[in-house]
C-alpha cells in the first residue's frame, strides 16, 4: 500500500510538469494565436471591408426566413401597366387621380397615403384635386426632400403641414433598401420651386421642424384613435405606447460608418410580395372590390407598373431568378406594417449586441477554431469538426435572426478558418509532423507503392542511420564507455548486402535486437508530441555519461545532439514499422 502511495506520490512532479508543459503549449499555439487573427479581424471589420459580405449575409437570412402573412390592416392599391393602358394615361391626370380618392372615401378609410408627386397640374381636373387635398381630413400626400444640389419635391399646394410625407427611401451603397426613415429635419435649399402654384418656401425644403415619413404619418394615423401618441425617452428614442424605437447607429449589425442621418431604425420586413392584400386602380373604379377591405384601414396609392420606375432593390431582389424589385408603394406599406405589428402586436425591432459584445463574438469563435486546430490532429476529423463548428455558427446566428437580433457573421467566420489554419502552420507543418501523417494517412488509404526512386531514399537515409550508430559506437570506445551500447553486427546486416528491395526489407527486419527495441519505444513516445514539451523517457546512467562526455570532447550543446540523435531514429524506424 505504502509503496503504491510512493510510486504516486513519485509521479505526481511528473504529471504536473507535462500539465504544465501542455498548458503553455495551448497558450501559445491557440490563446496567443487567436488573440493576434481576432484583433486581425476586428480591425479589418472596422474599416468597412467586411460590410458588403455581412449586409449579403443579412439579405441571405431574410430570404431564408418564412414569410408572414398579410397584414389585414392595409390595402395597397396598385396602378400597374393594364391600368394604364386601359385609361390611356401614362401619368395618372388630376381628374382620374380626384375620381380615385372619392371612389375610395366612400368606403370609409381611417388614412389614404398617396406616394404619386402632384406638385404640378397633370391633364384636367386641376382645381377639383386641390380642393379635395385641402378638405379631407385623411388624405397623407407626398414630397421629397431637397438639398443643396437638389431642389427635391414639393407637396401639392395648399395641403396642411400635418398631411404631408416623406417619399424618401433609405438606400445603400449596393443600392438595397434595409433601413426605414421615421423622421427627418430637413436643410433649407436654395432652390425654389419652378410651378407657379407652389408654395413659395415647400414644405420639404423648411428645416423648422421634423418632417415625418409617409410611412409613419400613416401609422400614427392608425395609432391616434387608440390613444397612441409618439413621446421621447430620457435616452432622446422614440416610444410608442410601450415600444422603443431604437434608432440605428452607424456601426450596428453588419454596418460601418452607414449614414444615418435623421431618424432611422433597420427595416424588418414582413414578405416579399404579400405585406397586405392588393388590388389595382380599374378595381377600385369599377367597383369590385369588398368594402370591408377599406373600412377603418390604411389604403396606399401607388404605381407598381415598371414603366414608372418606382421601384427599389430589397433583400430578396438576389433570390429571385430574374431582377426583382418592390414597388415604392410596396415599401412604404412595410414599413407601415412594421411600425404598427411592434407596437399592437408585440413583433420584435431588429436588435443588435454592443460593439464589445461583437468583438468578443469574433475573439470567442477564434478560440474555438484554434482550439480544434490543436486538440485534433487527423485532417479527416479536424475537417469534420470545423464544419460543424461553422455550420454551429451559422445556424446560432439564423436562429437570433429570426428573433431579430442581427450579429456579425463573415467576421467570426473568418476568424475561426484564420485562427485554426495559423495554429496548424506554427503548431505542426512548422516541425513537419501533419505533414507525414497526411502522408502516413493517404499512403495507407490507398495502398500506394513505393517506386524505385523512394526505395533508394530509404536506403539512402538507413545507411546514414547506420554510420551515425557506428559514430556513438567509436566516439564511446574513445571514452571508455563501450560496453553501453551493442554492437552492430548482432542486428544489422552489412549495408552491402542490400542489393534490392527484398533484401532491403529483411535487414529493416532484423533490427529486433534488444538496444533498437528500445530506442524504438523512445522513439515512439516522441509520435503525436512537440519535441519542447515535458517528455517520460528512461535514460540509463550510462547514457547520461555518453552523452555528457561525448558532449564536452565536441563543445555541443547536450539538447541539440539528443534532440538529432532520437529524431532520425524515429524517422528512420517508423518506415520499417
Amino acid at each position: 500500500m505504502s509503496s503504491k502511495l510512493s510510486q504516486k506520490v513519485g509521479s505526481l512532479p511528473r504529471i504536473l510538469n507535462y500539465r504544465q508543459s501542455a498548458v503553455l503549449d495551448f497558450g501559445r499555439s491557440v490563446v496567443l494565436t487567436s488573440a493576434v487573427i481576432a484583433t486581425l479581424v476586428v480591425g479589418i471589420r472596422q474599416i468597412g471591408i467586411l460590410e458588403a459580405v455581412e449586409l449579403g449575409a443579412f439579405d441571405q437570412m431574410m430570404r431564408w426566413r418564412p414569410d408572414e402573412r398579410s397584414d389585414e390592416r392595409l390595402l395597397v392599391v396598385a396602378i400597374t401597366e393594364k391600368d394604364i393602358q386601359e385609361i390611356q394615361q401614362a401619368t395618372l391626370s388630376d381628374q382620374t387621380l380626384n375620381r380615385l380618392l372619392g371612389k375610395l372615401q366612400e368606403y370609409q378609410p381611417l388614412a389614404i397615403g398617396l406616394d404619386i408627386f402632384r406638385d404640378v397640374p397633370v391633364g384636367t381636373g386641376r382645381a377639383d384635386l386641390l380642393k379635395r387635398f385641402q378638405h379631407s381630413g385623411n388624405i397623407i400626400a407626398v414630397c421629397k426632400s431637397g438639398s443643396a444640389d437638389n431642389p427635391g419635391v414639393p407637396p401639392p399646394p395648399g395641403i396642411p403641414e400635418e398631411r404631408v410625407g416623406l417619399s424618401d427611401q433609405v438606400i445603400d451603397t449596393d443600392g438595397i433598401i434595409r433601413r426605414s426613415l421615421l423622421f427627418i429635419s430637413p436643410a433649407p435649399s436654395n432652390t425654389p420651386a419652378d410651378s407657379s402654384d407652389a408654395n413659395t418656401d415647400s414644405l420639404c425644403d423648411d428645416s423648422s421642424g421634423p418632417l415625418l415619413s409617409l410611412g409613419f404619418q400613416l401609422a400614427l394615423r392608425y395609432l391616434q384613435p387608440l390613444l397612441i401618441q409618439p413621446e421621447f425617452t430620457t435616452a432622446d428614442e422614440l416610444m410608442l405606447g410601450s415600444t422603443v424605437f431604437s434608432r440605428i447607429k452607424e456601426n450596428d449589425g453588419g454596418y460601418q460608418k452607414a449614414d444615418v442621418g435623421g431618424y432611422q431604425i433597420l427595416l424588418n420586413y414582413r414578405s416579399a410580395e404579400t405585406v397586405a392584400k392588393q388590388v389595382t386602380l380599374t378595381q377600385v373604379l369599377e367597383g369590385k372590390i369588398d368594402p370591408t377591405w377599406i373600412n377603418d384601414r390604411i389604403v396606399l396609392v401607388g404605381y407598381t407598373a415598371p414603366s414608372k420606375k418606382d421601384d427599389f432593390f430589397t433583400p430578396y431582389s438576389a433570390g429571385q431568378q430574374e431582377t426583382f424589385k418592390m414597388p415604392g408603394v410596396v415599401v412604404h406599406a412595410q414599413i407601415v406594417s412594421q411600425i404598427l405589428s411592434a407596437v399592437l402586436d408585440d413583433r420584435p425591432l431588429f436588435r443588435f449586441w454592443t460593439e464589445w459584445g461583437e468583438m468578443l463574438w469574433i475573439a470567442g469563435w477564434s478560440l474555438i477554431g484554434g482550439t480544434l486546430a490543436w486538440r485534433i490532429r487527423h485532417p479527416v476529423g479536424f475537417g469534420f469538426a470545423g464544419i460543424v463548428a461553422i455550420g454551429g455558427l451559422f445556424g446560432i446566428s439564423f436562429v437570433l435572426f429570426t428573433q431579430a437580433v442581427w450579429i456579425p457573421i463573415a467576421a467570426p467566420t473568418i476568424g475561426l478558418i484564420a485562427t485554426a489554419g495559423s495554429v496548424i502552420v506554427v503548431d505542426r507543418f512548422e516541425k513537419g509532423g501533419y505533414a507525414n501523417k497526411i502522408y502516413q494517412g493517404v499512403q495507407k488509404l490507398f495502398k500506394i507503392e513505393i517506386d524505385q526512386e523512394e526505395k533508394d531514399r530509404q536506403l539512402a537515409e538507413y545507411e546514414g542511420m547506420i554510420n551515425r550508430v557506428q559514430q556513438w559506437q567509436e566516439q564511446a570506445q574513445e571514452l571508455g564507455v563501450q560496453e553501453s551500447l551493442p554492437a552492430l553486427d548482432q542486428g544489422l546486416q552489412p549495408l552491402s548486402d542490400v542489393d534490392d528491395g527484398e533484401a532491403f526489407n529483411q535487414s529493416a527486419d532484423s533490427l529486433e535486437i534488444d538496444y533498437f527495441e528500445q530506442l524504438q519505444q523512445k522513439a515512439k513516445a516522441l509520435e503525436n508530441q512537440e519535441i519542447t514539451q515535458q517528455l517520460i523517457i528512461e535514460i540509463t546512467e550510462q547514457d547520461v555519461t555518453i552523452l555528457e562526455r561525448y558532449c564536452q570532447k565536441t563543445e555541443r550543446n547536450k539538447n541539440d545532439v539528443l534532440r538529432e540523435f532520437i529524431h532520425s531514429l524515429e524517422q528512420t524506424l517508423t518506415n520499417y514499422k
